[in-house]
């Protein structure tokens, strides 16, 4: 009797996991990845959207997702402790800083000041054009010197496929940001953003595709890849949160057929259904994952939150994923057993055998 080779249709599922952007709340990606790491399950392809592609980085680099959960905590936990953002550079003069907190209480962001200076601060935002012409408010030499510090790119160039989110910068910060703004109020939808695949990029490059993701218009500075210029990629295709919720080259670029959305936002318009053939699992933060106001709780780094959020991605991945993941896995086994079941018939047949 000849031997029984399972079908090329049985290949072991691929799964991705696609890691949302949301600045400090990618704290929640710490308590994801350890719970999946004790659920024992390992991921094939990586994508990350701004603080995701940061975190996404150092999943794609690590051996496995026990390594990637302890090397993110450590990360976190000292983060927590240092704040990663700073000033530029330069230094800001006094118009940068009142653009700055005219821009906190523009957006909501809690500053205690008396009502008239806080109208005063406001007017300042179009006269500051020093900020502008800088291209950001903060430095990102602190981000640079972490990515520095935990992530080994050889290891992420011989690690798992990692995409990250970009978005094709309009030239001009204040349009970035004015652009993203709109978007993320609801008021207009923006242009898609684009996928890099950070290990086809040229070594040189690498890197920077990964800060660019993260990029957060008028804050930091847009990074050049391949030629062009990029900034969060979290801006593109606003009203369905696709470019911050980077599924796409998961699902095209690597075939995988199982996909770990982790979501960092209350009620997230990103949709599965443009993914019918792929089985999705997401993962939501089960109670507000707002602490402030939107921008406070992605630029603030505050350390109480911080570990708060790294408790909360546990409990959630727990509730969201629970028995999910060993189901999909049955659902594979008994699709396998089938195929099996369907070739050895056929080769008895061959042999002249009559099974009925």
């Amino acid at each position: 009797m000849p031997s029984i080779t399972p079908s090329s249709d049985l290949r072991k599922p691929r799964l991705g996991i696609a890691l949302a952007g949301g600045g400090s709340k990618g704290a929640f990606h710490v308590g994801v990845l350890r719970y999946l790491a004790e659920a024992g399950l390992e991921v094939d392809a990586v994508s990350g959207a701004s603080i995701g592609a940061f975190n996404g980085s150092v999943v794609a680099a690590s051996a496995n997702m026990a390594e990637a959960a302890s090397r993110l905590e450590q990360v976190w936990r000292f983060i927590a402790d240092n704040n990663p953002i700073k000033l530029g550079n330069e230094g800001p003069g006094t118009a940068d800083f009142a653009w700055y907190l005219g821009l906190m209480v523009s957006m909501g962001q809690t500053v205690i000041l008396p009502p008239s200076l806080k109208a005063a601060l406001v007017a300042l935002i179009p006269a500051s054009s020093s900020l502008l012409d800088r291209g950001g408010l903060y430095s990102d030499s602190p981000v640079k010197d972490a990515l520095k510090r935990v992530l080994d790119m050889d290891s992420l160039r011989k690690g798992k496929p990692f995409h990250v989110s970009v978005y094709r910068s309009h030239g001009k910060a204040w349009l970035d940001f004015a652009v993203g703004a709109l978007g993320a109020f609801g008021l207009t939808d923006t242009p898609d953003s684009e996928f890099l695949h950070v290990q086809a990029l040229p070594e040189s490059e690498q890197a920077q595709a990964i800060l660019a993701s993260a990029a957060i218009p008028l804050f930091f500075r847009a990074k050049k890849v391949n030629g062009q210029e990029y900034v969060d990629g979290g801006t593109g295709g606003a009203r369905g949160a696709k470019g911050n919720t980077p599924v796409a080259p998961l699902v095209s670029a690597e075939r995988c057929d199982r996909v770990i959305v982790c979501h960092l936002s209350d009620g997230s318009q990103w949709s599965r259904h443009e993914f019918s053939n792929t089985q999705i699992v997401e993962i939501r933060p089960g109670r507000p994952i707002c602490r402030g106001s939107t921008l406070g709780d992605m630029i603030g780094f505050d350390k109480a939150n911080i570990l708060d959020w790294m408790e909360q991605g546990y409990e959630d991945a727990k509730r969201c994923v629970g028995d999910v993941a060993q189901l999909l896995e049955l659902r594979y086994r008994a699709a396998e057993v089938r195929g099996l079941l369907k070739e050895k018939v056929h080769a008895l047949d061959e042999d002249g055998f009559c099974v009925e």
